[in-house]
């Protein structure tokens, strides 16, 4: 079984956030949704895909392999969030001034769309595989 209140424990670290409250603030919930999570061992995978922009997908399903995202993906995603301040006119100035970066941009998306995917059938398969020996141990008793 996968141990989601260590990852949300890791999450916490990697952002240098020491307390509970200001994790819980940090993802946009209450602290005592948070303190659910950990006591049912579960989490909402999308709100932290949404708020974690440093983790990669594959990580927040399975709990294995690289926590981070590499450099190049994390800043063309802060590359697009950085955009949110501004008015469509000013965006477009931004991107004829920066056309190489929004050039590159969708192909990160798609590749972290892609470890969403990979990361839900890595999960699938563990459980289905998890499922198969159980029922090979009944048909053996």
């Amino acid at each position: 079984m996968i141990d989601k209140s260590l990852i949300l424990n890791n999450i916490k670290g990697c952002y240098n956030i020491k307390r509970d409250t200001d994790f819980a603030e940090f993802l946009g919930i209450k602290k005592q949704t948070l303190s659910a999570w950990h006591s049912r061992n579960t989490f909402d995978i999308y709100i932290l895909y949404s708020k974690c922009k440093k983790i990669t997908p594959h990580y927040l399903f399975t709990g294995t392999g690289e926590m981070l995202l590499n450099e190049d993906r994390n800043e063309a995603t802060e590359n697009i969030n950085s955009l949110k301040d501004y008015s469509p006119s000013e965006i477009s100035v931004h991107i004829h001034n920066n056309k190489e970066d929004f050039d590159i941009n969708p192909v990160y998306q798609l590749l972290r769309e892609n470890d969403i995917k990979n990361g839900v059938i890595e999960l699938m398969t563990k459980k289905l595989e998890e499922a198969q020996k159980k029922l090979n141990k009944k048909e053996i008793n």
